[in-house]
């Protein structure tokens, strides 16, 4: 998991060259609720799952989706502060 936090860390850091473009910063949150939306609607569709079962999936992709926008934000944010700190 430290392996992975790391990469995406550096992937929220290549975001901050989007906010020149238009990216702005709540589009994470707009991205993690889209995440959500979809996985619950398509875990709700699925036939061989019981109800526990659903509920179960529903929030163990929440803490997935939680954990990878968490880390993409922490890499966009820190960037964009030291770049903004760098520019005054």
């Amino acid at each position: 998991m430290n392996g992975l936090s790391k990469y995406l860390y550096s992937i929220g850091e290549r975001h901050v060259k989007f906010a020149a473009r238009g990216f702005k910063p709540e589009y994470w949150d707009i991205f993690q609720d889209a995440i959500e939306y979809s996985l619950t609607d398509h875990i709700g569709s699925l036939e061989d799952f019981d109800e526990k079962q659903k509920a179960d999936a529903i929030a163990a992709w929440r803490k997935l989706a939680l954990y990878v926008i968490t880390h993409l934000k922490r890499g966009f944010n820190d960037l964009m502060a030291k770049e903004n700190h760098h520019k005054h």
